[in-house]
């Protein structure tokens, strides 16, 4: 007889996807518990097309997400199918949502109710006993399974296209001279008709395959959880053109996505002019990508004045906005970056 896992919907897919890929198996069947508000977002349909699911391996039942009575009256009247086992996480949802779905199968003889918040690593069984259970073999997300659940599909996405030892040659000339208005080559290839192919790389791709290079060596990733370039795009955007977001760098880190927004610029006023528009991209992201995103600011250029007043006020935007770090030449010259 098959299995059941119960999942409820909210705007947090991460968990439930964790979760039925931890626990589950192939054949068995899967019973989402939504709201209106999710399925006008496809929460549902997202989540199956992820999980690769048939349509006859799911089926979606709305409840109110606030209204105990309202739940408990929809729930009660659902013929529950028979299945050897019941697994239900009522990890997602809103909190009334979570206790009435814990109120009607804690009766149920074969079935099973975890919590699991998946930065956690012991899933919480509290139904039929409370049991800590520690997650021996965790699922790890690639990057593109990490923006599927969200709703996104990359549409371009890149690899280094040189050398390390070619970027941090670059880098190192930055550090040395203090900026890169300083740093001839870089100069030269920003000029309009500077002939070569190799423009692009010269004016910032060097800095975002330099990350890209470090990042690697640092959390030894695999080739599908770190990319550079990416270009996504929701599956139901209704705007026109290519993509919807654009990241420079962004790998998966136990199961969170870190983006960061890589610029080189050739002074400090190229940084003033530029530096609100970069922040406001950066804040935008973890609207749409998940709260537990990481979201940082590496540039390639001098952020700081002599009395470090900037720093100061730099320093408490990213606290306001929660941004997990901006850092400027000055912070990787002194190796605060990856210490």
């Amino acid at each position: 007889m098959l299995n059941i896992i119960i999942s409820i919907l909210s705007d947090q897919p991460v968990p439930n996807l964790l979760f039925i890929k931890q626990m589950g198996k192939p054949g068995d069947k899967h019973i989402f518990i939504s709201t209106e508000k999710m399925e006008e977002a496809h929460k549902s349909t997202i989540l199956a097309e992820t999980l690769k699911l048939g349509k006859n391996d799911y089926t979606i039942i709305r409840i109110d997400h606030s209204n105990a009575a309202l739940i408990l009256e929809k729930l009660d009247a659902v013929t529950w199918p028979m299945a050897e086992n019941y697994l239900i996480n009522i990890t997602g949802g809103t909190k009334m949502m979570s206790q009435m779905v814990f109120e009607v199968f804690k009766d149920f003889e074969n079935a099973a109710i975890y919590y699991w918040p998946y930065s956690n690593a012991h899933l919480q069984e509290l139904h039929p006993y409370i049991i800590q259970h520690k997650i021996e073999h965790p699922v790890l997300l690639d990057l593109e399974t990490y923006f599927s659940i969200h709703g996104y599909e990359i549409t371009a996405s890149g690899k280094p296209e040189y050398s390390f030892e070619k970027a941090d040659s670059i880098y190192k000339e930055c550090i040395k001279k203090g900026r890169a208005e300083l740093v001839e080559q870089i100069v030269t290839a920003k000029e309009q008709n500077y002939p070569h192919p190799d423009k692009g790389y010269w004016c910032g791709t060097w800095f975002e395959e330099w990350l890209y290079y470090q990042f690697n060596k640092r959390y030894n990733l695999a080739d599908n959880a770190i990319s550079m370039n990416i270009k996504i795009k929701h599956r139901y955007s209704e705007r026109a053109g290519e993509s919807d977001i654009e990241l420079d760098v962004a790998y998966m880190l136990q199961n969170n996505l870190f983006v960061w927004e890589a610029k080189v610029f050739n002074n400090e006023k190229g940084v003033a002019r530029n530096l609100p528009e970069i922040i406001h991209k950066i804040t935008s992201i973890s609207q749409t990508l998940g709260i537990s995103t990481k979201r940082f600011l590496a540039i390639m250029g001098p952020m700081y004045d002599e009395r470090m007043l900037r720093k100061q006020f730099i320093d408490d935007i990213a606290r306001l906005l929660k941004i997990d770090g901006i850092y400027g030449l000055e912070d990787f010259a002194s190796d605060k970056v990856f210490s």
